[in-house]
């Protein structure tokens, strides 16, 4: 999932980097791979121009879940918050040649937040900023590989965020993703892409970003295409360490951006606005596949860096606290058939 972003020179610098690998890994169990997939792209150079020559033709499917929880942190200027995230996707893929598959990808995201002990942040908003977030993504991909060394990928999505009582015809906003990788040799791929994303104040944001998947050893990766469906805010970079085919570790961290439209009641300075999350998470996951088609995926990390924001309707802002670093624990699942 895509989120508007108004980040500062630091933070577009990263997400230049890595806002790419979210899309890309968005559609991993429909047409590329999770982290210790043996099928993946770089290791097959030199086979049959698929790059995948498992992969069965026509209809696959897939379904991806879990949850995340954002354990309680101080907000400056007084109060505290905590999050829990749910997620549930589904994706559905046809493949017409060995070289050319499409997708489509329904996936939805609950933020049950919990603000406490009051504060200046949410004094404004009469007591509570915002309660639970609903998203909603809807969208289709398109994967072809030219060669053995080339591949292009588009993508394109609608996307709704906002509170129960918001006004969902506002909430709404697209983003598209045309990316190109090259494959060098067995360990090595690059690539090079573009994303618009849309703003809910009807603006877009254009993107470049860079791709990269590099085996550095037999079991050690770095990369930012790999690493569950499930977590779609961003793919974020990765070093990833593979102990045998079924059980892989590996530390991360990413930029994240949540937007979302707020409820059409409450104070009137924020009725009809705009709430905002922005962190820095940094994490250590386990990915254990139990059997060929199913991975497993164990988080515990922290979240720097967090900042929240009220805008009202016209975009205008109202106020920002940062918060404290927050440490987090999650478990996600991927099935494929």
């Amino acid at each position: 999932m895509f989120f508007a972003m108004k980040p500062g020179f630091t933070c577009l610098l990263v997400t230049l980097v890595l806002a790419l690998g979210d899309d890309l890994n968005a559609q991993v169990d429909e047409t590329i791979y999770e982290s210790g997939d043996p099928t993946l792209a770089p290791e097959t150079a030199g086979k049959p121009p698929s790059g995948r020559p498992s992969e069965p033709l026509g209809f696959n499917w897939s379904v991806y879940g879990g949850d995340l929880y954002q354990f309680n942190t101080s907000i400056a200027e007084g109060g505290s918050f905590s999050v829990n995230r749910s997620f549930l996707g589904f994706g559905l893929g046809y493949r017409f040649t060995p070289s050319l598959a499409i997708g489509l990808k329904i996936s939805t995201e609950v933020d049950s937040y919990d603000f406490k002990d009051g504060g200046a942040f949410a004094a404004v908003a009469g007591g509570t900023p915002w309660s639970t977030v609903n998203e909603l993504s809807i969208g289709t991909s398109v994967q072809w590989q030219i060669d053995r060394e080339w591949s292009v990928f588009g993508s394109g999505s609608l996307n709704w965020a906002a509170e129960p009582d918001a006004d969902w015809s506002n909430a709404m906003s697209g983003s598209g993703v045309i990316a190109g990788s090259y494959t060098f040799s067995r360990n090595l791929s690059l690539g090079f892409g573009v994303l618009a994303s849309g703003r809910l104040d009807g603006s877009v944001l254009f993107i470049p970003s860079i791709l990269i998947d590099w085996k550095i050893t037999e079991g050690l990766v770095v990369t930012n295409v790999r690493g569950p469906a499930t977590y779609p805010a961003s793919a974020g970079i990765e070093i990833l360490y593979s102990v045998n085919k079924d059980v892989t570790f590996s530390v991360g961290f990413r930029y994240e951006y949540r937007r979302f439209r707020l409820d059409d009641s409450g104070p009137e300075i924020i009725r009809g606005g705009v709430g905002t999350e922005r962190s820095f998470p940094v994490w250590l996951r386990l990915e254990w596949r139990p059997i060929p088609k199913m991975r497993l995926h164990l988080l515990g990390g922290v979240s720097f860096g967090e900042r929240l924001e009220l805008q009202r309707a016209d975009g205008s802002e109202v106020t920002q606290q940062d918060a404290n670093p927050a440490p987090f624990v999650a478990i996600f699942f991927g099935l494929k058939f």
